[in-house]
């Protein structure tokens, strides 16, 4: 094994045996193929320390520092140039470089795997200055500030302006001097990472480093187990076979090594792991292990243990806490106001037809859990035991029973069943958070021993009281469609989407269509 420097390209590892491979030129980037004067090359040279020194500053103005400065500027021109002889000016500076110092400290180090100066995303400006504003008003309050509460709220939104603002021009500034850097042949004082892959996943991430210098990741090149010889992608090399890692990283300086290997492949990473390890190199693994088409990777841990998980719905905490709260108000409002209305409807149950008024039924819900599902009986009392002898005349697809003019069937149950009223009892399922106002319809155990492999994912969302289905056609489509629609829901689920179909459902109820 050889070890070969060539001048502006990264080390590139020899195997022996192997022709070593030449430096391959950019039209874009300047080697050391082409014949420069010494004049040239001090001005490139010096052009490059003033590209290093103001990508220094930029994250100086747009990081920590930057961001805390402004807020100090914000809050003085909004108070007015008064405040800079205000005796609680200090406890306010103080305040806040106390306050904006929480989600910092909350990132992981700058030179961790993850760590970054400067904020990688739009919603970490939201987060961060959401946080910044709710410890201000504390703090406000607390050490009673002479701010009126219209002079903070002003503050607060026109920080978070200007904060999106140094946000965006900081990030377009470093992209646009990481370019021209790498136009140059510069290198940046960042961290060197090393891609073990060549697939689409090792590109995507190689990418990703490239187009975002605010992540402070250089990649060098690329080792794999397959690939050999001449090969090279946006410029960087391949280095060779996993293996000479050690010996690359006792030559250059190597901060980290990213596995983004194919499935088949991760088994044999133990050995470079290992290496790494004991040289005390970072290793970061992407979370997308498999080829997932529906599932969205993540980390979890479970005490101390680290987990990828594989997901198939959201999994974020937020809007699965604003919609079990709607569903759990709605509901009660919904039960509070109809309360009359739904005595009435139970007096006629009663009256019409023998048996109770309510029909209870076990359902599957969520992963598979049984609950028990209230409904109006709308049935004589011995409807289950009959449909056994009415199965022939089922008009519906799959392991659904349905039929148009149900024999079973009372009188005020038709009428309650074409409006949907005979569903208002679930709103008590609601309440016990068995259900969801919009969801996939609960199924019953006997149908989901029926279902196909790719039917069953409508489990994986709590069932509801209404979703697509009910507001395009209800049972006038066929099972396949009806559960297509499901996995539609679950697909796009969102909160403006369950709104939708609310909106939809009252019509659609009112006009007793497709029952």
């Amino acid at each position: 094994m050889a070890v070969r420097h060539y001048d502006d390209d990264p080390a590139v590892l020899v195997e022996p045996g192997e022709v070593e491979p030449k430096p391959k030129s950019d039209r874009n980037r300047i080697t050391s193929t082409q014949r420069l004067t010494r004049y040239q090359v001090e001005s490139l040279q010096e052009r490059g320390s003033l590209l290093e020194s103001a990508r220094r500053t930029l994250f100086l103005i747009a990081g920590p520092v930057g961001s805390t400065s402004l807020t100090l500027i914000c809050l003085t021109a909004v108070r007015g140039f008064e405040s800079l002889v205000s005796p609680w000016l200090v406890e306010v500076a103080a305040a806040i470089i106390l306050i904006r110092l929480y989600p910092i400290l909350k990132r992981p180090a700058a030179h961790s795997l993850t760590g970054s100066r400067l904020r990688s995303q739009p919603i970490e400006i939201l987060h961060d200055e959401f946080v910044f504003g709710l410890g201000f008003l504390a703090v406000c309050f607390l050490l009673a500030w002479p701010m009126a509460p219209r002079l903070a709220s002003a503050f607060i939104a026109v920080n978070t302006v200007l904060q999106g603002a140094l946000f965006f021009a900081g990030r377009g500034l470093l992209r646009a001097i990481s370019k021209r850097q790498r136009i140059t042949g510069q290198t940046a004082d960042t961290r060197k990472v090393i891609i073990v892959g060549t697939g689409p996943k090792a590109l995507r991430l190689a990418d990703r480093f490239l187009d975002s210098p605010e992540l402070e990741m250089s990649p060098i090149g690329f080792f794999d187990y397959h690939r050999y010889g001449h090969w090279r992608y946006r410029d960087l090399p391949l280095m060779g076979h996993p293996r000479l890692l050690t010996a690359l990283v006792g030559d250059d300086q190597i901060d980290a090594v990213f596995l983004a290997v194919e499935v088949e492949d991760l088994s044999g990473t133990a050995e470079l792991f290992a290496d790494a390890e004991k040289m005390g190199v970072n290793v970061g693994i992407l979370a997308d292990i498999f080829p997932a088409t529906i599932a969205r990777p993540g980390t979890a841990e479970i005490d101390d243990i680290p987990l990828v998980t594989y997901h198939t719905t959201c999994n974020s905490t937020a809007p699965h806490f604003c919609k079990t709260l709607l569903d759990r108000m709605l509901a009660l409002v919904i039960l509070l106001v109809t309360a009359p209305l739904l005595f009435v409807l139970a007096l006629v149950i009663k009256l019409d037809s023998r048996g109770p008024v309510f029909f209870r039924q076990v359902r599957l819900g969520l992963n598979g859990r049984r609950f028990g599902l209230y409904k109006f009986r709308t049935m004589c009392p011995d409807a289950e035991r009959k449909q056994t002898s009415l199965w022939d005349q089922n008009e519906m697809s799959g392991p659904v029973f349905k039929i148009k003019n149900d024999p079973r069937i009372t009188r005020i149950g038709r009428f309650l069943r074409k409006y949907s009223l005979d569903e208002f009892p679930q709103l008590i399922n609601v309440l016990k958070g068995d259900m969801s106002l919009v969801g996939p319809r609960p199924p019953l155990p006997k149908e989901v021993a029926k279902f196909e492999p790719w039917q069953r994912r409508k489990l994986s969302v709590k069932p509801g009281l209404t979703c697509l289905w009910q507001v395009n056609g209800r049972n006038t489509i066929d099972f396949d469609h009806w559960m297509k629609l499901d996995l539609e829901y679950i697909d796009n689920w969102s909160l403006a989407l369950d709104a939708q179909i609310l909106a939809k459902t009252v019509p659609t109820v009112l006009k007793g269509s497709g029952s």
